[in-house]
């Protein structure tokens, strides 16, 4: 498939929200961490049903993305490995997408909606922006008023499995699934520092189920 430099761009972003512990590279752990602080700032304890289902998920997501993109065989999946597993196998069609990458994004949209109502408040949506996306909380107020079409006040889970799905298929800088990360990436992003790791230790130890 042709890639654009925006594409390119929101894919080098989508990596770096990814790569949970910054050593620049994605592996199982990363997709563990994001699994569990979502579940985490919405009381779901490791091991619970829910907080499982979320993991599982991320583990075939991992699982689909390693399969594509671990060209060396090292277990871990480099920006490269990744802009290129996404361009040559998950975005091929929007089917591809809705096998291998979709029920990953759907499972924690739903984990987010904690009434379980189908619809997201301003303040779910902030909440799993900021901690699952890693934007702002200024970008995530403004991504939910982009987001919210029919000024309902509320988002239905469909509605951003849209924007998710306008991220990756949309050439639109204005389209508003575009800014679900913050401002669109129109020119290239110097990524950040590799940081220190010592907040992990705060985030529940996971493992995988055998």
């Amino acid at each position: 498939m042709f890639v654009s430099e925006f594409l390119g761009r929101k894919l080098d972003r989508r990596f770096r929200m990814l790569d949970s512990n910054r050593n620049g590279v994605i592996d199982e752990r990363d997709f563990t961490l994001a699994a569990a602080g979502l579940a985490s700032e919405f009381g779901h304890a490791p091991g619970s049903p829910r907080a499982q289902r979320l993991l599982n998920t991320h583990l075939a997501t991992w699982k689909e993305l390693l399969r594509a993109a671990d060209e060396n065989g090292d277990g871990k999946v480099s920006p490269e490995e990744f802009k290129r597993a996404f361009t040559t196998t998950i975005l091929v069609s929007q089917e591809a997408y809705e096998r291998a990458y979709l029920p990953m994004l759907l499972e924690a949209i739903m984990m987010a909606d904690a009434d379980g109502d189908g619809e997201l408040t301003a303040g779910e949506f902030q909440r799993l922006n900021t901690v699952y996306m890693h934007a702002s909380a200024e970008d995530s107020a403004d991504v939910f008023t982009r987001l919210d079409r029919d000024s309902s006040g509320t988002l239905t889970v469909q509605e951003i499995s849209d924007a998710i799905r306008e991220y990756y298929f949309s050439e639109d800088p204005a389209a508003p699934g575009n800014w679900l990360l913050g401002p669109p990436p129109v020119e290239a992003e110097v990524a950040p520092q590799r940081q220190a790791q010592a907040e992990e230790s705060i985030i529940p130890e996971w493992h995988s189920p055998r």
